[in-house]
């Protein structure tokens, strides 16, 4: 039986949830706060790779208000390769700091048991994303 839920998701492009994306599907429409506009989300591999680090690549995502007051771009390491990744949320907003507001969650990388995400926070006072440092020590099991 879930291996026909897991099908019909994977062959109906549909996005997981109002507030996560998978790469594969159209941008996501995203809700940051009811008193800032809806977002465009999309997320698209760069085609680079973290130097030194064959296996890391540089993602990208662009954030776009619905009506055009502002547009970001942001850029991140990740294990997981866009093109294989159908099911992952790759990008997702949930209020990290507890101020109302959602912040931008990454994904960085996904196991059978633990998921890792590169956070952004959202700056009321900026109206923009504030990106909270991508630390490498921390990205690793040692």
């Amino acid at each position: 039986m879930l291996a026909l839920v897991l099908a019909a998701i994977m062959t109906s492009g549909a996005v997981p949830c109002k507030a996560e994306m998978a790469l594969g599907t159209d941008p996501a429409k995203m809700q940051i706060h009811p008193d800032v506009p809806a977002v465009t989300v999309r997320v698209s591999d760069t085609g680079q790779r973290r130097p030194g680090e064959d296996r890391d690549l540089v993602l990208q995502v662009q954030i776009t208000a619905a009506d055009n007051s502002f547009s970001q771009t942001l850029e991140w390491f990740s294990m997981e390769d866009p093109a294989f990744e159908q099911l992952v949320g790759m990008a997702k907003l949930e209020d990290m700091n507890f101020d109302g507001y959602g912040d931008l969650l990454l994904l960085t990388a996904a196991g059978a048991r633990n998921v890792f995400y590169a956070l952004s926070l959202w700056d009321v006072e900026q109206g923009r994303f504030r990106t909270v440092e991508q630390n490498s020590l921390y990205d690793r099991e040692t």
